[in-house]
């Protein structure tokens, strides 16, 4: 069984990819394709800056 680690190079802007595997290529997803939803409020007099995702 061989096994493959796609990797991206590129640090920023943060990309996201689906990994083809029948064509054993990535294919990066549109920033603005990507969205958030359902986040509570912060706290009064903060706002929310950046999201860390970890899948």
């Amino acid at each position: 069984m061989t096994h493959h680690t796609p990797f991206s190079t590129r640090a920023l802007p943060i990309t996201i990819a689906f990994f083809v595997e029948d064509e054993k290529r990535i294919a990066d997803v549109l920033s603005g394709a990507i969205g958030v939803e359902g986040l509570p409020e912060p706290p009064e007099g903060s706002q929310i800056t950046h999201i860390n995702w970890f899948g």
